[in-house]
């Protein structure tokens, strides 16, 4: 059984992922953080608020760009799966490129606005 999923459903489903790791990763290095200026005070023997002040703390975004090949059955409805030998041989099926990347949508290197996402369906 084939599964759809509109376009525009599917980059608010990266975008969250893309967030729930930004929040993982920031909460590890605040903990590595704090245990290097506790290692340092111990073994330096200095204010804590120094050990802090001597080390970096990196705030990390995340720049996911998502790229992959479909193969367009009608007017806004794309396979990810290459058809069949069968449907190929009854139908055109054109290849198109849907790129995703920093809350843009590509197809074919051209930009698609939040309504012409919604139309869009993958089917999976």
């Amino acid at each position: 059984m084939k599964k759809a999923i509109s376009l525009q459903y599917f980059v608010f489903l990266l975008q969250n992922e893309k967030v729930f790791c930004e929040e993982k990763l920031e909460e590890f290095s605040k903990r590595k953080y704090k245990k290097l200026a506790f290692l340092i005070k111990k073994r330096l023997d200095i204010p804590l608020e120094l050990a802090f002040r001597m080390l970096f703390y990196p705030n990390y975004t995340l720049n996911i760009e998502l790229s992959f090949s479909v193969y367009k059955e009608k007017q806004d409805r794309y396979l990810t799966k290459k058809p069949n030998f069968f449907k190929r041989i009854l139908k055109h099926f054109s290849t198109h490129k849907i790129t995703i990347s920093n809350q843009k949508l590509l197809l074919d290197d051209e930009l698609i606005n939040d309504d012409l996402a919604q139309k869009i369906w993958l089917i999976l």
